[in-house]
């Protein structure tokens, strides 16, 4: 999106983060993430993301960001 992660004035924190695990995965396996905005809100954004091994999907969840600006929730600076 372009948005800057965290530049000393705005930042994204995660104020909640859930994940179900399906099948373990070995050190040194590669996976396959996929992400994508699950949900927008004022000022938060829920991301929903899958985990594959080998075309098997070994996890779920869900993260939720909340956007700051100097250390206040703010509206989110897009549609």
């Amino acid at each position: 999106m372009g948005l800057a992660v965290h530049d000393g004035t705005v930042a994204w924190p995660r104020v909640r983060v859930e994940c179900d695990y399906f099948k373990p995965v070995q050190a040194g396996d590669e996976v396959e993430i996929e992400i994508e905005i699950a949900k927008k809100g004022r000022s938060s954004l829920t991301w929903a993301f899958s985990v594959e091994h080998e075309g098997a999907r070994i996890a779920t969840g869900k993260i939720v960001t909340v956007y700051l600006e100097e250390g206040q929730s703010a509206a989110l600076p897009f549609d």
